[in-house]
């Protein structure tokens, strides 16, 4: 079977197992696994407990009574599919490259190669056909190489690295983010007179980038030897000096990392207050580092603002290492005062758990001609024609030593946000003379965007008197939730059911999403769909997945 994992079997019983990486890596001698993990029958708990706990096992055989009976693989393309098709549908009729379709040799991958042509001839994407064999002793165009089968695909890369293979996963994520509501919420507040400048940390191919992730990598190996792991963050006794240069000063430096570090004993979330899903720093009250209500100090703002900068992210948007006088916030405002433009600058950021803050954002009150600077972590909005600021080309441009942060891109000195200040600056700049000057309050709909019109703007609602709604994890789907399910389905014209999307549970959110759809499919009139990150998730109940 196509896989990057090959079995050996001595009369009929199971001998071990190798990587096709291990063989390309042996330089001519191969060893063969006679050690590896498998199990005795066919148990799919015990599996999913193995692969959540070992990263680097990617398949698992079983072996009953020594005989090879298949194996459990971290990856199930099928039932991803029968989600995602309605987007695969969607998202790539923008597709513009020639694709090579491999047909899989496995039977039940046979349905999602159907689709996916079908699919693929609905839209005109230019492609042709071949099967796993065929491609496996050809020379490999330089086509897009479209896989149904994700173990297919991992065993042809381990062969031929340097092609552009992608399963259909791969290829909807890849395309993704053209379609992600992120980016039409970003367009409706600029629409509605808001000018957006996202800033992201998207590694980019240069040697920059190279060397400063592998000196970042060696620097916090080095952190990790020493048992500074909870302090990792901070800069080190010794790279203090740099780090900190003119401001390096014991009572400074140690007021710093203590409020961040010794008031939160190492979790940030003991600094952080949430109310309906929305992250605030709690009060602090320092020499050096002031928040009220949830809002950082940031130095000179005015008086009579006609429109407000509001500035939404993690550590680098609330300037974590740095004093109020110094976060990139204090220095923009500095800046806007400067050129006289009656901007007064919000410090928003806080400590968050790596997604974008729309929760944030949806509870500002936002009006024509405001500004909001948002950190989108690795995703780069200048495609969409928003305005974007890539942390790495920036670093490179200002020949920024890897010194001037700690342990990663998003953990800086005074002297980046003072840069990435500048950035900011040229951008307001280059916008000031279409920035509306009226008050006006706008109305954009986050949620309806992200999620509502996502999800349902396919179904009439108004032919429905009466629609229900109930959330379910289904960790698995038991006749427990069918009788929910139906009780509920009693009472209204159309029930719609919102299973969990975080993946904190035993079943993957594909599997527990399949396992619904499949428990429900009698049914008329309900409809199956994500909660999201609005509805239910670690970011607006997180005490649900303690």
């Amino acid at each position: 079977m196509p896989s990057e994992i090959i079995y050996f079997t001595v009369n009929g019983c199971f001998w071990g197992c190798i990587s096709t990486g291990d063989i390309i890596r042996s330089k001519g001698k191969i060893t063969i696994n006679r050690n590896c993990i498998k199990l005795d029958r066919w148990n799919s708990i015990q599996a999913r407990n193995i692969f959540e706990k070992r990263n680097n096992i990617h398949k698992i055989p079983v072996v009953n009574h020594g005989v090879l009976e298949g194996d459990y693989s971290r990856w199930d393309d099928y039932l991803f599919f029968k989600r995602c098709e309605k987007d695969f549908s969607r998202l790539i009729k923008e597709y513009k490259g020639r694709l090579l379709l491999i047909e899989s040799v496995k039977k039940q991958n046979k349905e999602i190669f159907i689709k996916m042509r079908r699919i693929l001839e609905e839209y005109n994407i230019p492609f042709r056909i071949t099967n796993y064999s065929q491609a496996l002793s050809a020379d490999l165009p330089d086509e897009t190489i479209l896989f149904t089968d994700t173990d297919e695909m991992k065993g042809m890369t381990s062969i031929f690295p340097q092609n552009n293979f992608l399963t259909y996963q791969d290829f909807i994520n890849k395309m993704f983010d053209k379609y992600y509501n992120e980016s039409l919420v970003f367009k409706a507040l600029e629409e509605n007179g808001v000018h957006c400048i996202t800033v992201n940390n998207k590694i980019i191919d240069s040697q920059f980038c190279k060397e400063y992730l592998a000196k970042k990598e060696k620097r916090n190996k080095k952190a990790k030897e020493l048992g500074l792991l909870r302090t990792i963050a901070y800069p080190m006794m010794q790279e203090e000096k740099e780090f900190y240069d003119e401001l390096v000063d014991k009572n400074y430096v140690e007021n710093i990392s203590s409020v961040f570090i010794s008031k939160n004993e190492g979790n940030w979330k003991n600094l952080v207050l949430q109310r309906n899903g929305v992250n605030s720093l709690k009060d602090i009250q320092s020499e050096f580092i002031n928040v009220v209500n949830g809002e950082r100090f940031t130095e000179n703002q005015p008086e009579d603002p006609k429109q407000m900068i509001y500035c939404i992210g993690p550590c680098i948007i609330l300037g974590m290492l740095v004093g109020d006088k110094y976060t990139m916030e204090s220095y923009l405002q500095d800046l806007c005062n400067k050129h006289n433009y009656k901007y007064k600058v919000i410090n928003l950021g806080v400590f968050d758990n790596h997604r974008i803050n729309f929760s944030k954002l949806s509870e500002i009150p936002l009006k024509k001609g405001d500004i909001v600077i948002i950190f989108t972590y690795e995703k780069d909005c200048l495609e969409y024609g928003i305005d974007s600021i890539n942390l790495y080309q920036m670093m490179e441009d200002n020949n920024v030593p890897d010194y001037w942060s700690t342990e990663n891109v998003l953990h800086i000195n005074h002297k980046i946000n003072k840069i990435l200040a500048n950035e900011i600056f040229v951008k307001i700049s280059e916008k000031s003379k279409k920035i509306c000057n009226k008050s006006k309050k706008v109305d954009v709909n986050i949620p309806r965007i992200l999620f509502l019109d996502h999800y349902f703007s396919d179904i009439n609602l108004e032919q429905y008197n009466r629609i229900g709604t109930i959330v379910m994890n289904c960790n698995p789907f038991t006749y427990g939730h069918r009788y929910l399910i139906e009780k509920a389905y009693e009472q209204v014209d159309l029930l719609i059911v919102f299973v969990v999307e975080e993946d904190k549970s035993l079943y993957s959110f594909e599997e527990r999403f399949a396992m619904v759809r499949e428990g429900t499919k009698d049914l008329k009139d309900i409809y199956i769909v994500p909660s999201g990150d609005l509805l239910l998730s670690s970011t607006t109940f997180p005490q649900y997945f303690l």
